[in-house]
């Protein structure tokens, strides 16, 4: 993910986003899940506490934060609601395909 895609995520959850060090996390997560069933960690948090490494912390800039709020609430709700009976009739459609 870039660091622009990292800022913006951030900013959406408004919250920081931990990123990990190291590549390929999801191998390393399914690794880890298997430790955790073959009983070389007790559970997956002691895992993560034991291997994880944090690169850096993503801040969300608050200024962002607001506006992505106030877009999902004015914007995405408003729009979700109003495409809701589009949604279903699409659905009924395609039953008959």
């Amino acid at each position: 993910m870039s660091k622009s895609e990292l800022h913006i995520k951030a900013a959406i959850f408004n919250r920081p986003l931990i990123i990990p060090e190291g590549q390929e996390l999801v191998v390393k997560g399914a690794a880890l899940l298997a430790g955790v069933g073959i009983g070389v960690y007790p559970d997956v948090a002691d895992a993560c506490r034991q291997t994880n490494r944090v690169a850096r912390v993503v801040e969300p800039d608050r200024n962002k934060a607001d506006i992505y709020n106030a877009f999902y609430r004015e914007v995405y709700v408003r729009a979700l609601s109003n495409l809701s009976p589009a949604f279903k009739g699409l659905g009924a459609f395609a039953s008959k395909i």
